[in-house]
């Protein structure tokens, strides 16, 4: 058995390597000791409550939220009605937030089958790993209808507005990499546009640079780039108690029966589902194909994207706090982590702890979809943020890394949000230049905490969609206050009360995002937002709005909308690579 010291994590804990698998002592981790600490004295700007306009009637009491009416322990929570979503202040946007979140991780109810939870259950579907099929890259529906052992991958990819690989160029920028189209029909057609000018000023072609395989990247023009490839394109991380993290995605069946339904059609003409009436056409449509009647019609279409840990070194009430499910995931040996290969590697049943969650989807007026994330509370510490208090004061929140935390070691200085570990199509990499490569977890800080920038209006003047101006402490407020709200309304025992909103966003009116070049005017809500389990490094290096990944003060640090650019299908980077669902698949039964 081979050793590894994690004074990193936690002082005088060791782990010992155990069929090709770092395993974490109790003494480490358990209990955890540390989490996030919301404050109390915070100006409740946004509660369940709050009317969603100026003169309306209050939104419903957070009871009737559940079915049946009334707050109990892992009671089941309502989807949000995204057919009749009020459209109106940020917080009408922050509260569709937070129950759709309580909706995907309640209790599968009596009517629906397969996992214990509802994004587990037959009314969402999982979504492969993305797999070359003929030359090009395929994802499939996996239906939910018994319950297994769901299988995970380490692999994070982040793409650009084309569904491109991203990479910076050495002075910081965000390109996309077009890769040899090597007889790709839409790869051929996206050369063409790079050669005209017509795929933007941020793309660059990779081209066999040698016999051995070498690239280098070059601009519309010819000319040559220095890229590093990467830097926020693939990235694996690791948890303090030597954990790899975990992704999963899934849809809702609408998603999954739209996109069937609409799969021969030009995705950059199609929007998703928001109106009634869109909605009864996806119906119509799964009931002539004789496919199961949708499990939550008015949720309208959804994506979600989760991240997981190991439950190594947890003890009983460690676990309590968290949501686990049963799991394969690749056998790696993270003592050797240079040499990794995922292909066809063997798995091995774990059990995994959900600690981070993206939450997207449709609603009426936004096409562009709604853009929610959710941590769990002890996966890492905050930097400096301000807010409001219940006198309109404002306070000012230091950072302090002190305590337990799943994704920083206890005090740390920084560097934070390194990028330790990276993956090439089915490898991960150590970047890492010693040899052997030197494991350990990444220390990780929430730079935009509440996903606002310190010096940036995360609702800006838009002179095309009248609002009001929000500044960072405002914005914050809302988001600390909402959290409060649900915390101390859900029942003690409830597992969901150790989940935050880090944010959410979407665009004024439904547009298309506004480019950052152009000072991002109608990305609203918190608009510097970013999951540290799932963008850590695209997170920038500061507070402020300025200062990406590389530290370059010319280029804005990097949200959901930087690569999620448009208010059609292609929005979500699932559209291109999923294939149908089989007409005669998933009909309907009678019970």
């Amino acid at each position: 058995m081979n050793k590894l010291n994690c004074h990193q994590a936690l002082p005088g804990c060791t782990v010992k390597t155990a069929s090709g698998f770092a395993l974490l002592l109790a003494a480490c981790l358990a209990p955890l000791a540390q989490a996030q600490v919301l404050p109390t004295d915070v100006k409740p700007t946004c509660t369940t409550s709050t009317p969603p306009s100026a003169g309306a009637p209050p939104a419903p009491a957070f009871a009737q939220w559940f079915e049946p009416a009334g707050v109990r322990v892992d009671g089941l929570v309502k989807p949000a009605d995204s057919v009749n979503f009020p459209d109106a202040s940020a917080c009408s946007f922050y509260q569709w937030s937070e129950q759709m979140f309580l909706w995907l991780v309640s209790p599968t109810p009596k009517n629906l089958s397969g996992g214990d939870r509802i994004f587990l259950s037959s009314a969402f579907y999982g979504v492969s790993p993305e797999v070359s099929v003929g030359g090009k890259p395929t994802r499939t529906f996996i239906p939910q209808d018994q319950k297994h052992a769901m299988k995970f991958s380490p692999m994070l990819t982040q793409l650009g507005p084309h569904n491109l690989p991203i990479g910076f160029d050495k002075s910081g920028k965000l390109v996309e990499v077009l890769p040899p189209p090597a007889g790709n029909k839409r790869l051929l057609q996206l050369q063409t546009q790079l050669k005209n000018g017509s795929l933007g000023e941020n793309a660059v072609q990779s081209i066999k640079a040698n016999v051995n395989g070498g690239l280098k990247y070059q601009d519309a023009a010819g000319n040559d780039v220095d890229v590093t490839i990467g830097q926020a394109g693939g990235n694996v991380l690791m948890a303090q108690n030597g954990s790899l993290v975990y992704y999963s995605i899934v849809t809702n069946d609408l998603y999954a029966y739209f996109f069937t339904q609409n799969a021969a059609a030009d995705p950059s003409k199609l929007q998703y589902p928001t109106t009634a009436e869109e909605l009864a056409k996806v119906a119509d449509y799964a009931k002539k194909s004789k496919f199961k009647p949708l499990a939550a019609p008015e949720a309208l279409a959804m994506e979600i994207k989760m991240s997981w840990i190991e439950t190594t070194g947890f003890d009983d009430a460690t676990k309590k706090k968290f949501i686990t499910i049963k799991a394969e995931v690749p056998k790696v040996d993270t003592n050797n982590i240079k040499s990794a290969n995922l292909q066809n590697s063997p798995t091995r049943k774990v059990e995994l702890a959900l600690v981070g969650m993206h939450v997207v989807g449709s609603a009426k007026g936004n096409p562009e979809l709604i853009w929610a994330t959710f941590e769990h509370d002890h996966n890492t510490p905050n930097a400096e943020y301000s807010y409001f208090d219940v006198n309109g004061a404002t306070k000012t929140v230091p950072q302090d890394t002190k305590g337990k935390w799943l994704f920083s070691q206890d005090g740390a200085t920084g560097p934070f949000d390194q990028r330790l570990y990276d993956t090439s199509s089915t490898t991960i990499t150590c970047l890492d230049k010693s040899n052997p490569c030197v494991v350990k977890p990444n220390n990780t800080l929430r730079w935009k905490p509440w996903g606002a920038a310190a010096n940036q209006n995360p609702r800006q003047a838009d002179p095309t969609h009248p609002g009001p101006v929000i500044t960072p402490p405002e914005s914050n407020t809302d988001i600390i206050s909402i959290n409060q709200s649900i915390i101390s309304q859900l029942a003690d025992g409830d597992v969901r009360k150790n989940y935050r909103m880090i944010g959410s966003t979407w665009t004024t009116g439904g547009r298309a995002p506004d480019k950052a070049s152009a000072g991002a005017i109608n990305q609203v809500g918190t608009s510097m937002l970013a999951n540290t389990t799932m963008e850590t490094v695209f997170q920038g290096v500061n507070v402020d709005w300025l200062g990406d990944v590389s530290g370059n003060p010319k280029y804005p640090s990097l949200n959901c909308f930087a690569c999620h650019s448009t208010n059609t299908v292609n929005t979500s980077h699932l559209w291109t690579k999923l294939t149908p669902l089989p007409t005669a698949h998933l009909k309907a039964k009678s019970k």
